[in-house]
């Protein structure tokens, strides 16, 4: 299996583009880091690869 990372603008409207897209290995920073709540702001995260990869 070949990885596909993605970095850089990901958030939580973004997440579910990249990962329809193929990717599986999402990179976030600002996003989750800059965020009041840090383990709220990475759960998209998570739900929208599970979703697009089809292996929650």
């Amino acid at each position: 299996m070949t990885n596909i990372e993605v970095e850089c603008g990901l958030g939580p409207s973004t997440v579910d583009m990249a990962a329809s897209a193929g990717a599986n290995c999402i990179v976030a920073g600002t996003s989750v880091f800059g965020a009041h709540q840090p383990a709220e702001a990475i759960s998209p995260f998570g739900k929208g690869c599970c979703r697009s990869q089809k292996n929650c």
